[in-house]
Formats: structure tokens, C-alpha cells, sequence
């Protein structure tokens, strides 16, 4: 069990970010610690706290003494950290004159990220050689990479994954999900800053034979804002070249950022099972397109991330006066359907999601136009898309 006080989760008051698997990483931690006050003695408060250190092996350790009773919002008390580097610190409280000391809470790990400028050195965003078009809604982009690693490796200390993208990401290393953030990097404005995340990959990546594949949607960086506003399709307000940014940055130091791709609609999709693991053919895949450095600042997210929370099963599934099937959630919320289904070879399946209803069919006027055709699939999985209500048609 943790020993009271323990040290809170580091955060940064400009940037924090956290991982699927692993430590939190900051340019500029901010510490806190906390407890409960039940442990120790009645009207038990902290007046001064002491922060230990430790920068590595053969660093001594160091001893930060805080003469205040704040419990938050602790500066960061040791040197600037480097990027990628990582400390670990543990926290002890004291109590009023009279009251007795905690004892050293469990060690907590800080990892910075990619701080200066030049780390991002020779990594260069990529997108499809093929005409997307600048009117038109942007298809999927697959982009993936083989890659071995020296097979007399002993031992993969870690692995990290940096990564942003011209649109919306979802990143997987050996078939396996790299990320639990949902619409990742997030709604940003694309011409001042531009988010990068940064994961914990040491578990996916073995020694020998490995792939990493990125899967890339138009988002708000290419996909249309705001509807239609006096005959006006606000597409493409950044830009209409989708791709992605990735450095996979192992210890001992190696580095990957070319990347292959190949541009297939979704009802192909059930093709591409396997399609980011080293087993997957991929001759017939195309090259990519190097695209002009960004000229945004590349800055770790200054909020929580959009993460899945939990899975709901519909609570009506009927058909509409029209004869179409609208599967109700009974309530409104932001999410991404999955669905499985089975017919005819060929048959046409569209979704479309709504808040409410209205005599007996969805009420369609606020989402507009936010029909997904769908074809040739059994499992449908709308990564990019979020819904509340949808109505499913078939079809010829």
C-alpha cells in the first residue's frame, strides 16, 4: 500500500501529457503531493515538505526543503531537464511544531519530451503523392513501415513514440494500438500551434522483424467546418494534404520516420486486416510525399486528452415509420460507433447519427450532412467519427 503522502501525478502549468503505458512527460513540471489526513493525528497539517531527487544512476541524490504549508503547485526545485530525460522524485511532509513527519512517499518518474527545436531534426511530415482533391472529402490514409531491429539485442530498455498529424491519427506497432486517446492530436489552430502526443511503445516493440502503421482521417485540419454557411463548404481550412509526423525514438538510440502509405476507401477496409504488423505484404503499396516543414511551433497538448471512458449498448433498437433501423443510446453523447453486421454481398450500408427524434424518424437539419456509406464489411469500427443516435439503411 502507498505510504501517505504520495506524490500527485507531475503536470506542467503550460503542458502536461500522459501515456497509455508509462511515466507522465513535461518540459516543465510543477509538483504536488497529497494524502489522506485520516492516517495521521487529529488536526494533523503539513507546514514544510522536502523533495528528494534522483537524476539517474551515479547522480547523487538530492534533498529540496519547501518552508510552506501549499501542498500544490510546487516549483520544479532541481536543474532544467534535458529532453527524453527522466528523474524520479518522492515527497515527505511535516507537520506543525509538535506534530510528527510522514514518511517518504513512493518514487515517482518525470520524462520530458521533445523540448528544443532540433529534436524534431530530419523529421519530416509525409502525406500521399495521390490528388485528394480540395473540394471533396478526404478517404482514409493508411502509412506504415517495416523495420528490424538487431536480433542479438539482449534488451529493449524502452521505446517512445512521437507523433502528431495533418488531420486525426490512430497509431498501432505490430498490430497492436499504441494510443487510448480518441481524436488524437485534438482540435487545435494548425497555423500557430500544433499538438504532438507521446506514448509508451517498449511493450510492442520486439527485437527482430517489426511494423508500424498510422492511420490517418481529414479531422478539423482538412474535413469541413461548420456545415454549410451561405452556400459555403468550409473544407480545407488549414490545409487539404493530410499525413502525419512520427519519430519512434528506442533505447539503445534508433530512429525511424519513413514511412510507406497506400489510399483506400473504407469498404476495402476488410482487406487490410493485419496491415500494421511486419507479416503484411505490402509490394503493391506507393511511396510517400515529403511536405514543407510545418511552420507551426510543435508544443505538448495543454489539456487532457479525449480518451474512451466506457461502452454503451443501445436501449431500443426499432424501425422508423419509413422502415429504417434507428438504434437509440437514450441519451445524448460524444462517441464512435461499432457495429456488426451480415448480408448479401454488395449491399450498401449507410449511418447517420442524430440527437432527437421527430414523428417517428431522426431529426436530421442541425448534423446536416453526416451520412457514412459503407460497404463489403461484417465489423465497422468509426474510429474518427463521433454519434449519439444513428439510423442504418440498406440497400441495393
Amino acid at each position: 500500500m502507498t505510504t501517505w503522502p504520495s506524490v500527485a501525478e507531475p503536470r506542467s502549468l503550460k503542458s502536461h501529457l500522459s501515456t497509455t503505458k508509462g511515466p507522465w512527460r513535461l518540459p516543465k513540471p510543477v509538483l504536488a503531493y497529497h494524502g489522506d489526513l485520516n492516517v495521521m493525528q487529529k488536526n494533523w497539517k503539513p507546514s514544510a515538505c522536502n523533495i528528494q531527487m534522483s537524476r539517474g544512476a551515479g547522480i547523487e541524490l538530492r534533498i529540496h526543503s519547501f518552508n510552506t504549508s501549499q501542498s500544490r503547485y510546487l516549483a520544479w526545485p532541481g536543474d532544467t531537464l534535458e529532453s527524453k530525460e527522466e528523474t524520479c522524485v518522492r515527497v515527505r511532509a511535516h507537520g506543525l511544531t509538535y506534530q510528527p513527519s510522514t514518511d517518504w512517499s513512493d518514487w515517482v518518474t518525470v520524462e520530458t519530451g521533445l523540448i528544443q527545436p532540433k529534436d524534431w531534426q530530419r523529421v519530416l511530415s509525409i502525406a500521399s503523392r495521390q490528388n485528394l482533391g480540395k473540394g471533396k472529402p478526404k478517404s482514409l490514409l493508411y502509412l506504415r513501415k517495416n523495420f528490424d531491429l538487431n536480433t542479438k539485442l539482449t534488451h529493449i530498455q524502452k521505446a517512445r513514440l512521437y507523433i502528431t498529424a495533418l488531420g486525426l491519427y490512430g497509431a498501432e506497432i505490430n498490430g497492436e494500438r499504441v494510443e487510448d486517446h480518441v481524436l488524437a492530436p485534438g482540435f487545435q489552430f494548425f497555423k500557430h500551434l500544433h499538438v504532438y502526443d507521446t506514448y509508451d511503445a517498449t511493450e510492442p516493440v520486439s527485437r527482430g522483424r517489426n511494423a508500424i502503421g498510422i492511420l490517418v482521417s481529414q479531422g478539423w485540419y482538412a474535413g469541413r467546418l461548420f456545415g454549410h454557411i451561405e452556400k459555403r463548404d468550409f473544407r480545407n481550412l488549414y490545409g487539404f494534404r493530410i499525413g502525419a509526423m512520427c519519430l519512434l525514438k528506442l533505447w539503445p538510440a534508433v530512429r525511424f520516420t519513413d514511412l510507406q502509405r497506400r489510399d483506400l476507401r473504407l469498404r476495402k477496409e476488410s482487406v487490410m486486416t493485419g496491415w500494421s504488423t511486419a507479416s503484411f505484404y505490402n509490394g503493391d503499396w506507393l511511396s510517400v510525399e515529403e511536405l514543407p516543414p510545418l511552420t507551426a511551433a510543435l508544443v505538448l497538448s495543454d489539456g487532457p486528452p479525449v480518451r474512451k471512458l466506457k461502452e454503451l449498448q443501445p436501449k431500443e433498437i426499432f424501425q422508423s415509420v419509413s422502415g429504417k433501423v434507428i438504434v437509440d443510446f437514450g441519451h445524448n453523447f460524444a462517441g464512435c460507433a461499432r457495429i456488426t453486421v451480415s448480408g448479401p454481398s454488395g449491399t450498401d450500408i449507410i449511418l447517420r447519427n442524430a440527437e432527437v427524434l421527430e414523428n417517428g424518424e431522426i431529426e436530421t437539419k442541425p448534423p446536416r450532412t453526416t451520412d457514412v456509406p459503407a460497404r463489403k464489411f461484417e465489423n465497422l469500427d468509426l474510429h474518427f467519427t463521433a454519434s449519439a443516435m444513428l439510423r442504418l439503411t440498406t440497400g441495393p
